[in-house]
């Protein structure tokens, strides 16, 4: 009996085999599109990011809605984007007191669209974490991560951005170039500015 169940496998695999029309190229394709798309599943996946505009989390720009906007909650529960680091940046101009005062402003309107995303449009679909372990206790929940990470820097020449607050020394952080950046590719701290 164990005999003839064997040989009937092995006839189904022989007809299965018979049925896929696939080239050895594509069904090597198929293998390892199968095996990344197993090893996505497993992980935590974070798009480091995310720019916002000023109208994000409002009527124009809600990003519970599949629309215009590159990435939106929709966009990452079907791309399957855990995390994002949704960036409150707002460009630098001459240093006066008035312009820093508008910076103020203007970066306080995008953390309120972050929180408001969050806390008040779509509290069941995404959760601000600040520390890592809030990460992966938000996304067991199965909600999508907003990390938030305030970082101040200071005025920017060339490739050299100061960062005044928010990592704690030691802590290594990208903060330009991450489109340049490839597998293999070393990252290294730049060497600490003299003081003047």
């Amino acid at each position: 009996m164990t005999l003839l169940r064997g040989a009937a496998f092995l006839a189904l695999a022989a007809a299965l085999a018979a049925c896929d029309q696939r080239t050895p190229e594509e069904r090597a394709e198929a293998e390892i599109v199968e095996r990344a798309t197993e090893i996505h599943d497993r992980v935590l996946t974070l798009d480091s990011h995310i720019d916002i505009p000023f109208s994000f989390a409002t009527p124009v720009v809600d990003p519970g809605v599949d629309g215009d906007f590159q990435v939106d909650l929709p966009k990452m529960r079907t791309g399957g984007l855990d995390v994002g680091v949704f960036i409150v940046y707002v460009g630098q101009t001459e240093r006066t007191p008035e312009n820093e005062a508008q910076a103020k402003v203007d970066a306080g309107v995008k953390f309120d669209a972050i929180h408001r995303m969050a806390e008040e449009l779509h509290p069941d679909e995404i959760e601000i974490a600040y520390t890592a372990g809030e990460v992966h206790r938000i996304a067991a929940d199965g909600k999508l991560v907003a990390h938030q990470r305030p970082i101040k820097v200071g005025r920017i020449v060339g490739d050299d951005y100061p960062v005044l607050e928010g990592p704690t020394p030691g802590e290594q952080v990208v903060i330009s170039g991450s489109q340049k950046l490839v597998d293999g590719a070393s990252v290294a701290p730049a060497p600490e500015s003299p003081k003047p």
